[in-house]
């Protein structure tokens, strides 16, 4: 209830100190306490209470007219024009303000689109998987050619799915990229949900790296104990990896993107004002690097045919990258 003072207090920081007001100002307070109340009685957490509250009154342009404030609005807007000679005018700052609101709205369209980026990737990941079968099982050219039409369906579809949530989260590019302010409050709600986050983020994070790690114990195993006469336990062993790496990188993805977006709210990390340039310059690097990443795998693996050991390319590509965003940070910090 705290957070939800004090945005009431920043609500009408900026309105006349007169009786109308406060009467407002008092029966608003009321109205908040009570579908708090009633949201925590539904079993709903604090954050999700406190967040469903700002979000529902906290707009004080639509609630004017049920609390009665139009009449203190609009002498107070007469009394701004007064002063519209000299330097007594007052100018506001022209950043972009984002609410309550904006920001459920921010974290809710990109959770889904999360989603959707994470199985395009999962699908690339698995596209060789039906050649690497057909293959060991049949040696037709049949099924080698099935094999093909699969790895290039799934990879069409990862495309369309990439492209579809790229452009949903095209939408809010603005809140990488820009200087913005929170709302009073919106900062509080934030940080407390980073903080319910931040364990859940981390046992996933480290269920996915476990993923990836033993996925070549399996084909390890296998190799060792039965030898090199069984191609087609081999080959099943192959997409057995593919699918662990698969599972530990969508892991990777959707927890990434959650965390980042609430990096992205706060202004941290990555998206601190002063890291924003740079931050341009490292997407559009990663707009080139990862389809040419993305190309040197699918063309190695063909020519080689080595598929079981290719997959080294993406961990020795994300490394790569990290050293190149390290780079561009710290020449913008050198800069400024």
């Amino acid at each position: 209830m705290d957070i939800i003072m004090s945005y009431l207090e920043s609500m009408f920081s900026q309105m006349p100190d007169t009786a109308e007001v406060r009467r407002a100002k008092v029966e608003l307070a009321s109205m908040m306490e009570d579908k708090y109340t009633e949201l925590r009685s539904m079993g709903k957490s604090e954050n999700e209470a406190i967040g469903t509250v700002i979000a529902e009154f906290g707009n004080i342009d639509e609630l004017m007219g049920e609390l009665g404030l139009e009449s203190a609005v609009h002498t107070e807007d007469l009394d701004r024009e007064k002063n519209l000679d000299g330097n007594s005018f007052d100018k506001k700052e022209t950043m972009r303000t984002v609410n309550m609101e904006d920001a459920k709205d921010y974290l809710t369209n990109m959770a889904r689109w999360a989603k959707g980026i994470a199985a395009g990737v999962f699908l690339c990941i698995m596209s060789p998987a039906a050649l690497i079968i057909f293959s060991s099982v049949s040696e037709r050219p049949v099924a080698d050619a099935f094999g093909i039409l699969v790895l290039f369906a799934c990879i069409a579809v990862a495309v369309g799915l990439f492209i579809m949530n790229g452009i949903g989260m095209s939408r809010y590019e603005y809140l990488k990229t820009e200087v913005f302010k929170l709302e009073p409050g919106v900062d509080k709600v934030i940080g407390n949900m980073k903080e319910e986050m931040r364990p859940v983020f981390g046992r996933n994070i480290a269920v996915g790296v476990i993923l990836c790690v033993t996925s070549v114990v399996p084909i390890a195993v296998v190799t060792t104990i039965l030898g090199d006469g069984y191609p087609r336990v081999e080959s099943l062993m192959v997409v057995l990896l593919l699918f662990m790496v698969a599972c530990g990188v969508w892991i990777f993805i959707i927890q990434g993107i959650q965390h980042s977006c609430i990096s992205v709210l706060l202004q941290e990390g990555d998206f601190k004002p002063s890291r924003k340039k740079s931050g341009d310059i490292v997407e559009r690097i990663a707009g080139i690097y990862w389809p040419l990443v993305a190309a040197i795998y699918v063309s190695y693996s063909f020519i080689t045919g080595n598929w079981g050991h290719s997959w080294i390319i993406w961990p020795v590509a994300g490394v790569c990258f990290g050293a190149i965003s390290a780079i561009c940070h710290s020449t913008e910090k050198k800069d400024m």
